[in-house]
């Protein structure tokens, strides 16, 4: 599902979350563009490869901190493996280990999503 929003005031914060069945997300924050006569400068930083299994997490952490005008985020979101060669790092305590519910196991040992509810895991980790 999809919800467009129009005629927002600029410089507007805003709040949301996303119900799906009887999950909840914490409730996020927003802002909408500055006016088009603004000349502040714009503040902005872009992030990738966020695996969850080896940790690279530290990037969100350091963005939420700042008061940034809007993030770019170019890709590589949720791996479906788990414990495959290039996942070398060990989970941080914070961050348990991802157990596929299903999933189908390769020769090297790692673990590949393959169903539903393997998918369902990882974006409910991430």
């Amino acid at each position: 599902m999809r919800a467009k929003v129009t005629h927002l005031a600029p410089a507007t914060p805003l709040y949301y979350r996303f119900l799906a069945g009887s999950d909840a997300s914490p409730v996020g924050t927003t802002k909408t563009a500055p006016p088009v006569t603004s000349t502040a400068p714009v503040r902005f930083a872009w992030f990738t490869c966020q695996d969850w299994s080896v940790n690279h997490w530290g990037a969100m952490s350091l963005m939420a901190a700042e008061s940034l005008d809007f993030i770019v985020h170019l890709g590589d979101y949720v791996y479906e493996t788990v414990g495959a060669s290039f996942q070398t790092g060990a989970a941080e305590p914070a961050h348990a280990a991802i157990r596929f519910p299903d999933g189908t196991r390769l020769a090297d040992g790692s673990t590949y999503a393959t169903t539903l509810a393997d998918y369902r895991t990882l974006y409910r980790t991430y």
